[in-house]
């Protein structure tokens, strides 16, 4: 039977009314828009299996998802409403939205315009595991291989692309923070808030001096350059530290964004 990672207690309470999307792994078609507290969105799941005469459609889609040895996409589409009766509304706009894309009959894709939200972007779309994570991160498993943990100096949301987090966690870095151990490095863990948002593979080769065309260039002028690693990529390898904690290893109060394990 396949395993869902619910909210646990402190992200139950933590998350407040949301609205939240049901989909189909297989077509990536969303079949259920929803409003509800807690563990809402895991009822259905948990309904569709208990309740296996119901003739519900949402239940049999999730039967016939489960069925096939898949299990259901669960995303929070906004967090942190302050009502129920505000929860109904998003619900409605959010439903709307989509019975106006089925009307269209030659829609493929959404492309919007306003592809970065202004507005407290942390609570919009997330997976409900990334959403777990922004509430209550588990903490990290012991760390082993040597690495630096990044501290990105923007804003971290779960629709931050992959190329966004890569650049902001590539560089660019003070020479004084990582003149030394950028030599035994191999992992980049970029971290948001204490948590573990993206991994990537670092060699020492990999390491340059800001040039001209990279961002903020001008910066460096009449200064000693920073350093980064453009040309990284992700660690899938590594990938078990996605969404984990590892407040536990800065000290309070300690500002330094860059600090090296196990070089």
């Amino acid at each position: 039977m396949a395993y869902y990672a619910k909210f646990d207690d402190l992200a139950a309470r933590e998350i407040g009314w949301y609205v939240y999307a049901l989909r189909d792994p297989r077509d990536g078609v969303v079949f259920y828009v929803g409003k509800g507290q807690a563990n809402r969105w895991f009822d259905h799941i948990h309904e569709a299996r208990t309740r296996t005469d119901s003739p519900q459609l949402k239940l049999a889609k999730i039967r016939e998802i489960e069925a096939s040895g898949k299990m259901v996409d669960a995303f929070i589409v906004r967090r942190g409403l302050p009502s129920e009766k505000m929860a109904y509304e998003v619900e409605a706009a959010v439903i709307h939205a989509f019975r106006l894309l089925e009307k269209s009959s030659h829609v493929t894709a959404v492309e919007l315009t306003n592809m970065a939200e202004v507005h407290y972007p942390e609570r919009g779309l997330a997976d409900v595991r990334v959403a777990q994570s922004m509430l209550n991160a588990p903490q990290a498993p012991e760390i082993t291989v040597p690495c630096g943990l990044f501290r990105i100096p923007q804003l971290w949301f779960p629709e931050m692309s992959d190329d966004e987090l890569r650049e902001a966690t590539s560089g660019w870095w003070s020479a004084r923070n990582v003149a030394k151990p950028k030599k035994t490095a191999k992992f980049a863990f970029a971290v948001s808030y204490g948590v573990i948002r993206g991994v990537y593979a670092i060699e020492e080769s990999l390491w340059r001096e800001r040039r001209p065309g990279d961002r903020d260039y001008e910066d460096d002028l009449g200064k000693a350059p920073r350093w980064g690693f453009p040309d990284c990529a992700p660690a899938p390898e590594m990938a078990h530290f996605l969404n984990t904690s590892v407040k536990h290893l800065f000290r309070r109060g300690d500002v330094n964004p860059i600090k090296f394990v196990n070089c």
